[in-house]
């Protein structure tokens, strides 16, 4: 069954965008079946791209439980993925970062990844390399544009 719907003549809604990019990173993590689990793979980006982490800043940012994302910090330390270190803030925590195995794997998980979709892409309608630089372009602007936005502080949600 094809989910994907042809965009239409109605302004696009910031929603669409988000279950396009979600299918988009399913559909990628479903084409690599010898990668990681796609928890451990987004727990290794969580942490390449915002460590060295306490438990709990982990647990926020991957958006599950304190107890979950100990869980997934002791699985990683176990495969040699991941390391505690001492928090030179607080001599009494930990922070978790990646080890260089685990930048490692990441980097291959992501280049198999890469190499699987390019295959891929635009099999059925063909992409070029400007629509593929475009759209990568403008998803990292607008992700920079989340990150970077005061909304949560004014809101009240932080």
């Amino acid at each position: 069954m094809d989910v994907v719907r042809e965009i239409g003549t109605a302004a696009p809604e910031p929603g669409e965008l988000m279950l396009a990019c979600a299918r988009l990173t399913r559909s990628a993590s479903r084409l690599n079946r010898r990668a990681d689990p796609s928890a451990v793979w987004r727990a290794m980006a969580t942490l390449a791209e915002a460590g060295p982490l306490r438990v709990s800043e982990f647990a926020e940012l991957d958006h599950c439980s304190q107890p979950t994302a100990t869980t997934m910090i002791k699985r990683l330390e176990a495969d040699g993925l991941a390391q505690r270190i001492a928090d030179p803030d607080d001599g009494r925590a930990w922070l978790v970062s990646l080890t260089e195995a685990g930048r490692r794997r990441l980097d291959q998980l992501r280049a198999q990844t890469a190499d699987l979709m390019k295959a891929r892409l635009g099999a059925t309608k063909p992409v070029s390399d400007d629509e593929l630089r475009a759209a990568i372009d403008v998803i990292n602007r607008l992700t920079t544009s989340l990150m970077n936005s005061n909304h949560d502080k004014e809101d009240g949600t932080e």
